[in-house]
Formats: C-alpha cells, sequence, structure tokens
C-alpha cells in the first residue's frame, strides 16, 4: 500500500475497519475486512475475498443506476482492502429524515 501518508481510524464495524487517508495527494478511505478468528481460516479468505471482489462491482452497479457512489481507486484482493474517494458530509444514517426508518 505505497503513497499512503497517514490514517486516522474512521470507524470499526462488524465486518471491516474504515480509516481516512492520503493516498497519491487524495483524501480518501481505505476499507479493511478483518479476520475472523472463530472461522477455519480457508473459509475466512473465501468469504473476505469474495466480498473484497464483488463490493466495488456493487458500487459499479449502483452508479450506472444513478446513485451517487464513492470512487473506487485501489482493490487489494490479497490484503482484503479497498480505498476509495472520500466524501464530505453526514453519513446516511445520520440525517433526520433517515432517522427513524432503520428502527
Amino acid at each position: 500500500m505505497d503513497n499512503i501518508v497517514s490514517e486516522t481510524p474512521l470507524k470499526k464495524g462488524a465486518e471491516a475497519s474504515l480509516y481516512v487517508l492520503e493516498w497519491h495527494g487524495r483524501k480518501a478511505v481505505m476499507k479493511i475486512r478483518i479476520p475472523k478468528k472463530y472461522r477455519p481460516a480457508a473459509l475466512d479468505t473465501q468469504i473476505r475475498t469474495y466480498r473484497t471482489l464483488h463490493e466495488p462491482q456493487f458500487l459499479h452497479e449502483a452508479k450506472a443506476a444513478g446513485v451517487p457512489t464513492p470512487l473506487v481507486y485501489l482493490v487489494n484482493v490479497p490484503e482484503a482492502t479497498i480505498i476509495m474517494q472520500f466524501i464530505e458530509g453526514q453519513q446516511v444514517k445520520q440525517l433526520r429524515c433517515f432517522a427513524g426508518a432503520a428502527a
């Protein structure tokens, strides 16, 4: 992962950790899928690989359907990592109009 100047933790979830970083002079988000110790190693690798490969494809399909999505800059399958565009603003779940929708 060359050209990463610094990284700051953004979110830690069950599936992945998100970091804000500077990558090739751009503000970006790095998503790292976390290995799960409770899964057999081969299964864990298969699941993380599948999800890392398919997430950019789903983002592309959403963009083609007119949904604003971040640009994907890099997909590193062996490390289960995706670097994508950082988009300023609130997270969707923090917006008032969606606050009651998840409940």
